[in-house]
């Protein structure tokens, strides 16, 4: 496995492209907003994109996050709910507020 990003700058720099299973991060400017993870991350990211052009809410996107960069950290799927958990209590993006580390958002 790479190297589980321990600072934000280290997430900042992740691949801004991918597919398959993935913790993804989701930005404005440099302000992490979100973190969310996904067995098909590409699938998933342009459901975001199309909630973002058109204000269609999909299943998996309930809520408008107005990001303009997302980067990407593969990882197996057995990894994926911990991963996204662990990243999410370490940078505590703005839009991820549950108590558990969690979302609030169901990730596809």
């Amino acid at each position: 496995m790479t190297k589980i990003p321990e600072t934000l700058e280290e997430a900042r720099k992740l691949p801004e492209e991918g597919g398959g299973v993935a913790v993804y991060f989701m930005w404005r400017g440099d302000e992490l907003l979100y973190i969310g993870g996904s067995r098909q991350v590409s699938q998933r990211i342009d459901q975001h994109h199309r909630t973002r052009r058109y204000g269609e809410l999909h299943a998996y996107a309930r809520k408008f996050i107005p990001f303009d960069r997302v980067t990407i950290f593969k990882c197996e799927m057995r990894e994926l709910y911990d991963l996204e958990t662990t990243l999410t209590k370490r940078f505590q993006p703005s839009l991820c507020d549950r108590e558990d580390g969690g979302n609030k958002w169901v990730s596809g």
